[in-house]
């Protein structure tokens, strides 16, 4: 039940926000702090992976605070051959060594805009726009 009522108010969000999608999950977060049951019917599929991670990360705190300074040194392996998947989903996350960038389930902070395009690459953008193709000739199709 909780379920469908979940999904029901989501279509109701993007209906209040005309389609708008990020404006629709403002009011989804506006309605989630009053409404219990909304919560548990969106939370609910997600709740393994979320506690699965709440123990790993608990777990992994408590070894690091196990583990002697000296041998952890020599036991952590180096960044350029470590290509598991957790690392490298944590390298594209941009998470790891305090980029300071958008992490998932922030909602508060705005997404940034890319940096403005150099003199040097909107001259060259400019040059390719106005490049003609050149003309085929009678000759060629012969």
């Amino acid at each position: 039940m909780s379920r469908e009522y979940s999904l029901s108010r989501v279509r109701d969000a993007l209906d209040a926000a005309d389609g708008n999608k990020a404006e629709a999950q403002r009011i989804l977060m506006g309605w989630l702090e009053k409404d219990q049951s909304l919560m548990v019917g969106l939370v609910a599929p997600h709740l393994k992976s979320i506690v699965s991670h709440a123990v790993d990360y608990i777990d992994s705190k408590s070894r690091a605070d196990e583990t002697p300074p000296d041998e952890e040194m020599h036991s952590r392996p180096s960044p350029e051959g470590d290509a598991t998947g957790a690392n490298i989903l944590e390298t594209l996350l941009g998470q790891s060594k305090g980029s300071g960038g958008p992490q998932f389930g922030n909602f508060d902070e705005p997404a940034t805009r890319p940096g403005k395009a150099s003199a040097k690459h909107v001259k060259a953008i400019h040059a390719i726009a106005r490049k003609q193709k050149p003309k085929k000739d009678n000759k060629d199709s012969e």
